[in-house]
């Protein structure tokens, strides 16, 4: 997981997996990015990108009505 802050925006990177045997296997699960904007305290805005690893995965989303941008496995 990767988080970083900059000014009123806050971003995190992060891999999931819904199986634990697949915990730290780069090649299963998920890629999510979150970005949140934040004012006096405040969540006021959220944007947020999921990006399947695995080709079952890139399947069942493609199945479920997602479009794939482009071929490669990480954003």
């Amino acid at each position: 997981m990767l988080n970083l802050v900059d000014g009123d925006k806050v971003i995190v990177h992060s891999h999931v997996t819904t199986k634990l045997k697949e915990r730290g296997n780069p090649k299963k699960g998920h890629n999510i990015i979150d970005i949140w904007r934040v004012n006096n305290g405040e969540l006021e805005e959220h944007w947020d990108a999921v990006q399947p690893i695995h080709s079952f995965m890139r399947f069942y989303d493609w199945l479920t009505g997602g479009k794939f941008r482009n071929t490669n496995s990480y954003f």
